[in-house]
C-alpha cells in the first residue's frame, strides 16, 4: 500500500530492483530513507540492501538491530563482512524518522544521521571497496536468493536515496526537514524513489534518469 509512504507488512512484502551498473557501487556511497517502524523485528530489519548470501553475493546493507541502532555493512568479497553500528540512535516504533549513512571508501568509515543529525558509532573499520555484485537491491527486505525476503520491514518508507558519493552534513539536514525533497537532478544521485503519492510520478518509479523502477 503506497500514500503517506509505502506500508509493508513485515513478512511477504517488499520492494526490489534486479541488478544493473547503476547500483553496483564499489566506492563512496551514500543512502537516504523515512522509515517508520510497526515493531521492530526480532533481530534486524532492512532499510536498502544489496545482499544475498548464498553464491557469495554480498555487497552493501543498510538495516536497523532490535536495539534501534543503524547499522551499516560491506562485503570486499562478497562472504565477509565488516560492521558498524550507531550507538545513540534509539529507533523506537510508531514515529517516522530520517535516516542516512554516509560511507567513505577511502577511510574505510560509516556515519550516521537520524533526523539530519550526525550520530556516534562503534568506530569499526569498513573495507575500503565494495564488492562488484550481482545481488538483487532490496528495500524493506533482503537476500532474495535463499528462501527470503529476509529482515522484511513491518512499518512504513518513503523517499529512499542513493547516491555514489559521501553526502555533506548540510545536505542532509535539508532532506531531513523536507520529506519529498527531490534530489534526482544531484549529478552523484544514483536512483530515488518518492514511494508516494503525492508526487508526479507513479510512486514506485525512479525519478532518476537511471529509470531504476521498483517492483
Amino acid at each position: 500500500k503506497v500514500g503517506v509512504g509505502a506500508t509493508l507488512n513485515g513478512t511477504t512484502q517488499y520492494f526490489s530492483r534486479a541488478d544493473n551498473a547503476s547500483l553496483s557501487i564499489t566506492g563512496d556511497l551514500s543512502i537516504e530513507a523515512w522509515i517508520y517502524f510497526n515493531s521492530l523485528a526480532p533481530l534486524y530489519t532492512t532499510i536498502v540492501a544489496k545482499w544475498e548470501v548464498s553464491g557469495n553475493n554480498k555487497s552493501y546493507n543498510f538495516f536497523v538491530k532490535n536495539t534501534g541502532e543503524l547499522v551499516f555493512a560491506t562485503s570486499l568479497d562478497g562472504a565477509n563482512q565488516l560492521e558498524r553500528t550507531s550507538t545513540n540512535a534509539f529507533l523506537t516504533t510508531g514515529k517516522w524518522y530520517h535516516v542516512a549513512v554516509v560511507y567513505n571508501s577511502t577511510a574505510g568509515t560509516a556515519t550516521f544521521y537520524k533526523n539530519g543529525y550526525a550520530l556516534t558509532d562503534n568506530g569499526v573499520a569498513l573495507h575500503t571497496s565494495i564488492l562488484y555484485g550481482t545481488a538483487t537491491l532490496g528495500i524493506g527486505a533482503q537476500d532474495f536468493d535463499s528462501g527470503g525476503p529476509d529482515w522484511p520491514l513491518n512499518g512504513s518508507i518513503r523517499n529512499v536515496a542513493i547516491f555514489n558519493d559521501q553526502r555533506i552534513a548540510a545536505e542532509i539536514l535539508i532532506d531531513a526537514t523536507n520529506p519529498m525533497a527531490d534530489n534526482s537532478g544531484n549529478a552523484n544521485n544514483v536512483s530515488q524513489w518518492l514511494m508516494t503519492d503525492a508526487s508526479t510520478v507513479t510512486a514506485l518509479d525512479d525519478l532518476n534518469a537511471n529509470a531504476n523502477d521498483l517492483s
